[in-house]
């Protein structure tokens, strides 16, 4: 059965999303080895293609991303909570969820971000400082084609490759996948490959993030002093002093 290119058209006045062909995910983890060390870095996709995505992952409360409002427009930086921003290899076309022909199957006003020429094969997406839980939904462009997500932390850590195989089939919802870190490490980027780089589409990003450490700036104090009778001397004063802007 050929391949159906899911990626969106563009015509002389608007953009023309062609999800056409519906897309049924089949998850298939690694499996761990005996005697493996617990990975530090843990995948859940155990929501599947279930919608909306679980206001908890790992124990971590999830926050959705804010609305996208450049529809339409090709970008390579996403708007994340808290005002920070994610950054992505390749640039993308945003859409919504509705603008896809069948839909996204999901919440279909939720920001869709689209490989829409299919030139890549993969795209990472490096987080916000501080990210130690971070979800997606995501589906390739194409029927009969592979894909591949991979979380890995800021030492290094990674998840190992969670595979998902999408085969011609009667629903087209994409499949949530979820990563979070078990040791105080944050989540530094997530990568999406497809085997045949027709394309891929991602959306409905959610995050948990620590925030940074108060900054407490050290404004210690040190008096000099003359007594008539005593002759000189200092006097030292030191403590945390707290001015203006410290947080």
């Amino acid at each position: 059965m050929a391949a159906t290119d899911h990626r969106p058209r563009r015509t002389r006045s608007t953009w023309v999303a062609a999800v056409g062909a519906t897309a049924a995910l089949a998850f298939a983890p690694m499996p761990a080895l005996a005697g493996d060390s617990v990975n530090p870095v843990v995948f859940d996709g155990g929501p599947g293609r279930t919608h909306p995505a679980p206001a908890t992952l790992g124990g971590y409360a999830m926050t959705a991303y804010p609305d996208d409002p450049r529809k339409l427009t090709e970008t390579s930086v996403i708007p994340a909570p808290g005002g920070d921003k994610l950054t992505l290899s390749n640039e993308m076309m945003v859409y919504t969820g509705d603008m896809l022909t069948g839909g996204w199957a999901g919440t279909d006003g939720e920001d869709v971000y689209v490989d829409e020429l299919g030139a890549h094969r993969n795209v990472t997406l490096t987080m916000p400082p501080g990210v130690n839980a971070i979800s997606l939904y995501a589906m390739t462009a194409v029927c009969n084609s592979n894909q591949a997500i991979t979380a890995t932390t800021d030492n290094g850590t990674s998840s190992g490759v969670q595979s998902v195989s999408q085969a011609c089939g009667t629903s087209n919802q994409p499949r949530y996948f979820g990563f979070y870190t078990t040791d105080g490490s944050a989540i530094a980027s997530v990568t999406l490959n497809d085997s045949q780089g027709e394309g891929l589409i991602f959306g409905e990003l959610m995050q948990h993030r620590v925030p940074p450490a108060p900054v407490v700036h050290d404004r210690s104090l040190t008096l000099g002093f003359t007594h008539p009778e005593a002759g000189a001397g200092r006097l030292a004063l030191s403590g945390q002093l707290a001015a203006a802007g410290d947080v």
